[in-house]
């Protein structure tokens, strides 16, 4: 890979390495006065099959342990009928999600595929 495109391919997942929020999840946003948002399940799913690629190019073990722990937390947030919620977590009401749930299994199916964990815990 050109130089110049690993360079900004490393700070990027530098960034999203550091959305991880310490008691799960993706961050949903940064704002510059009031810094981190709360963690948005929708996004957490499908940032953990390219932390997941990247940790196997590049053989980055904390890549691999954020994407695991996403995983993680993602099964622990899981309603119990099989759908996640839409919005920030936590959700202030239920609201069960179509498009969050889809968006969540790409990186279900992935951690599978990397794993051939069914249950979790995911080991590191």
């Amino acid at each position: 890979m050109h130089d110049n495109y690993r360079q900004h391919l490393d700070k990027t997942i530098q960034w999203l390495l550091k959305s991880n929020h310490k008691k799960g999840g993706s961050r949903a946003h940064f704002n510059p006065v009031t810094g981190w948002g709360n963690p948005y399940p929708e996004t957490t799913g499908y940032i953990i099959p390219t932390l997941i690629d990247y940790a196997r190019e590049y053989d980055d073990q904390k890549a691999r342990k954020v994407a695991l722990n996403f995983g993680e937390w993602l099964l622990a947030i899981q309603n119990e009928k099989g759908y996640w919620n839409g919005g920030l977590y936590p959700a202030k009401k239920d609201n069960p999600s179509v498009f969050n749930t889809g968006q969540i299994l790409f990186g279900m199916i992935r951690l599978y595929q990397e794993t051939g964990e069914e249950n979790g815990p995911y080991q590191p």
